[in-house]
């Protein structure tokens, strides 16, 4: 049995990243689930019991997240994107003295600066 779910489990880890779901994955080790293919075969009662909400069960199982690479599933629902915020600290560390010659070479060697200064 080893052999054959240690290589399913490259398959559920991908599955757990596909649908956002990464947190269950501590639940899944405790429940010595291996493979996507015992996600369906075992009683999700299990699953369920050890805090995993029904609804990311179903979403396991399925393997289908609402919004995909591809684009939004429905036209009502858009996909969102996570971004990378601007960070005060890091904007306010920049700014000392000590950091500022480091900091500006490193804007002149972005991409974008030339197109933003021309």
């Amino acid at each position: 049995m080893s052999a054959q779910a240690t290589g399913d489990l490259p398959a559920l880890w991908q599955r757990l990243r596909d649908v956002g779901l990464q947190e269950v994955a501590p639940v899944l080790v405790q429940l010595t689930i291996r493979g996507v293919e015992e996600l369906a075969s075992r009683a999700s009662a299990a699953i369920i019991e050890a805090g995993v909400a029904p609804w990311q069960v179903d979403l396991l199982a399925s393997g289908h997240a609402g919004a995909s690479d591809s684009g939004p599933s429905r036209w009502d629902c858009p996909t969102v994107r996570p971004t990378k915020r601007a960070c005060f600290q890091m904007a306010m560390d920049a700014a000392l003295p000590a950091n500022r010659r480091r900091c500006i070479e490193s804007l002149e060697a972005c991409p974008y600066h030339s197109t933003c200064n021309g």
